[in-house]
């Protein structure tokens, strides 16, 4: 339950119909009887308060979402609907113990005892892909502590959460996403993690450890896929990628891979023969690759698949055909992961 509380206003909102009011001439200063004072005076139309506020939320909401991409959708849903049954479940539990929904908050809280400081490693762990390599655990500790402080009333609301029934009928959208690709862990994994990739993409550099932790903690269950997608604003990602479709071909794409990102900066043509040099890789067979027509083809197949699933921006992941961008935190996957590990096998993942 960690979704920011103004997204519970856009999801209960977002579906109302914008006010209509009728065209004959009407007194600015007066207020309509329904509608609140109003704003604006166009003509003989008038704006009122509640249609302006009803247009922002539901242009919110359109910008959110994208103009109604089903996976901006889902997600400000699901993080309205977490806020959403946090509360109800909050005043459940208060009118169950005859106190008011504030003083059982009061009362979680308290419980909760202070901020210790595993609480606060355990955060900067979670969350270390997001933190600039600058910020030590030692610098940021004391504004993890008073971050954490101020959350201590959403903890106690999951736990409260915790202790309640809930079922979760909402259920994301999914994308047929082939899983052809550079490929790593069990082909019988139960989970499937797709990811849509940029050699020069700041964030994906980013994503390699958290996916390296994912891997690690689910050996049998995950199998994770590496498509390319060299953005047009990254000028040296499309060689990059095809250079290691060329270095996959010597059977060495994931010490290659761990090469490009580690050097991000330098990924000229000459960096990119060092790189292959460095691995003994055969330079003869790696140029003709690099200059094979079907080396530009197989990452062209990459980003038209991304293209079809409505990829704009890397990295992109679907975890078994459901789309989840950016470099999320370790704990994000696990989340998603877990959720797809316990899903009804009534409903299958779709194949790619």
């Amino acid at each position: 339950m960690n979704s920011p509380r103004l997204l519970v206003i856009a999801v209960a909102l977002a579906t109302a119909a914008l006010a209509c009011s009728s065209a004959g001439p009407k007194d600015p200063a007066t207020a309509p009887s329904t509608g609140g004072p109003v704003v604006a005076q166009v003509g003989d139309r008038s704006v009122t308060q509640q249609e302006l506020d009803e247009w922002i939320k539901n242009a919110w909401f359109a910008e959110q979402t994208r103009g109604g991409d089903p996976a901006k959708v889902y997600e400000l849903r699901s993080g309205g609907l977490d806020v959403m049954v946090g509360e109800i479940a909050v005043e459940e539990e208060a009118a169950r113990r005859g106190i008011s929904p504030e003083e059982l908050i009061a009362l979680e809280t308290e419980s909760l005892g202070p901020v210790t400081d595993e609480e606060i490693d355990l955060f900067y762990e979670r969350n270390k892909a997001q933190i600039r390599p600058q910020d030590s655990l030692e610098k940021l500790h004391p504004q993890i502590r008073n971050f954490l402080e101020e959350d201590r009333p959403t903890r106690a609301t999951a736990v409260v959460l915790e202790s309640s029934q809930v079922r979760i009928h909402l259920r994301p959208p999914r994308v047929a996403i082939s899983a052809e690709g550079h490929a790593r862990g069990p082909e019988s994994a139960r989970v499937i993690i797709i990811e849509f990739s940029d050699y020069q993409c700041p964030y994906c550099a980013r994503a390699e450890p958290i996916i390296a932790d994912v891997m690690a903690r689910y050996p049998e269950d995950v199998r994770f896929v590496y498509r390319h997608l060299p953005l047009a604003m990254h000028p040296e990602a499309r060689g990059a990628s095809e250079a290691a479709v060329c270095a996959e071909e010597q059977g060495r794409f994931w010490d290659y891979h761990a090469l490009l990102f580690a050097n991000q900066r330098a990924l000229t043509p000459e960096d990119l023969a060092t790189y292959a040099t460095q691995l003994g890789l055969d330079m003869t067979a790696f140029e003709a690759c690099l200059h094979s027509e079907s080396t530009a083809e197989r990452v062209g197949l990459d980003m038209a698949e991304a293209q079809r699933a409505g990829v704009t921006g890397t990295p992109a992941f679907f975890v078994n055909g459901v789309p989840f961008h950016g470099a999320r935190p370790t704990a994000e996957f696990v989340e998603i992961i877990e959720r797809e590990l316990q899903r009804d096998t009534a409903e299958p993942a779709p194949e790619g």
